[in-house]
């Protein structure tokens, strides 16, 4: 967030531009424009692979489907496939809402993180809270285990085994398929924050 701001362009008609792609290449310097170029190539990977916001999308379809139509009562078929009318209604929603604002370029999509993050924030943190009030009695066993399971021989063995890569692996994926920040795109959205002070912006972000 910070870089998205101290090195990001503003063009003669006011569109900004900015996000990895150039402040690799405005930070490090001109010879490192290459690097740009691939974490360029590799973001559209991620997007054509569907490691983006694919994996999110079909995660609300799923929800809504197991709550409107957990028996797939009502279904179309497509592509020689079944599937769920709560599904298709889902995907043509999220993807006209998404459209909106892509089309609106940066600065739309910019003003809408702004609303929906401190509204998603709020929510998840108030539903960790309700969850943790609902299982009050269970807390303290909880955290006997984790301490319990940290310290223990076996957990030491499988350290030595290769559980650190797979406990790396598994960090990684989560944070991916959970944020933007984890894939490294967040500062794309960023960089066309109205803020002129880089590290305000990183505080926001």
């Amino acid at each position: 967030g910070v870089l998205a701001i101290k090195y990001r362009k503003v063009c003669d008609d006011g569109h900004i531009l900015g996000g990895p792609f150039y402040y690799i290449e405005n930070g490090m310097g001109v010879k490192y424009r290459w690097l740009a170029k691939v974490f360029a190539f590799l973001c559209l990977c991620v997007g054509i692979m569907g490691i983006g916001t694919f994996t999110q999308v079909n995660s609300i379809a799923s929800a809504v489907n197991d709550f409107f139509d957990p028996d797939m009562a009502y279904t179309v078929s497509l592509f020689g496939k079944e599937y769920s009318y709560t599904i298709i209604i889902t995907g043509i929603v999220a993807a006209v809402l998404t459209g909106l604002v892509i089309i609106g370029g940066l600065r739309r999509i910019a003003k809408v993180s702004e609303v929906v993050i401190p509204v998603m924030a709020v929510l998840y943190f108030g539903a960790c809270l309700i969850i943790l009030c609902l299982n009050c009695e269970e807390i303290p066993s909880a955290v006997q285990k984790i301490f319990h399971n940290a310290f223990d021989l076996k957990a030491a063995a499988g350290g030595t085994v290769g559980a650190m890569f797979i406990a790396l692996q598994k960090g990684v994926a989560r944070g991916i398929f959970s944020n933007e920040a984890g894939l490294g795109s967040a500062p794309i959205a960023a960089a066309a924050a109205k803020t002129k002070e880089p590290v305000r912006q990183g505080l926001v972000s």
